[in-house]
This record gives C-alpha cells, sequence and structure tokens, in this order.
C-alpha cells in the first residue's frame, strides 16, 4: 500500500490520512497526455468524511482548502 510523503489531515474529522485508498480523489476538467481527467487527493476521508460532507451541501473543493485552526495544529503536533 503507498502512502502519502507529507502528512495529510482530514477537513473533517481531523484525523491524519495515510494511505493513497483512505483519501476522496476528485477529478478536475484538465486531461493528461492520454486524453484521461486528472485527479487530486483531497483532504478528505473517503468513506464517512467525505459522504458527510456532501450529505450537508458543502462544496468538497472547499472543504479540503479548509484552513486548520491553532488549537487543532496544536493538538496534532502531539499525537
Amino acid at each position: 500500500m503507498a502512502k502519502f510523503k507529507n502528512k495529510k489531515v482530514c477537513r473533517v474529522c481531523t484525523y491524519p490520512i495515510i494511505f493513497y485508498k483512505d483519501a476522496y480523489w476528485k477529478p478536475s476538467t484538465k486531461k493528461d497526455k492520454n486524453g484521461e481527467l486528472i485527479k487530486y487527493p483531497l483532504n478528505i476521508h473517503y468513506v464517512d468524511c467525505a459522504s458527510q460532507a456532501y450529505m450537508r451541501g458543502e462544496d468538497l473543493w472547499e472543504v479540503s482548502r479548509r484552513p486548520l485552526s491553532k488549537l487543532t495544529q496544536m493538538r496534532l503536533a502531539f499525537r
């Protein structure tokens, strides 16, 4: 299983996203050399957190770019 090299944190539950398969991959409108849509990993867990944000009617791109608060950053540093 492939892991992310940089630390990714879910913006919904604030738990770390470790493996590629755990992240929500959103296709963009851009295409690569082969004509396939380019997919980007968002800072959201694929299973529960993405569906929670979708059910609340939030844009997943905006949720992924949401900044972490200073308190959350300090808590994550000591996990």
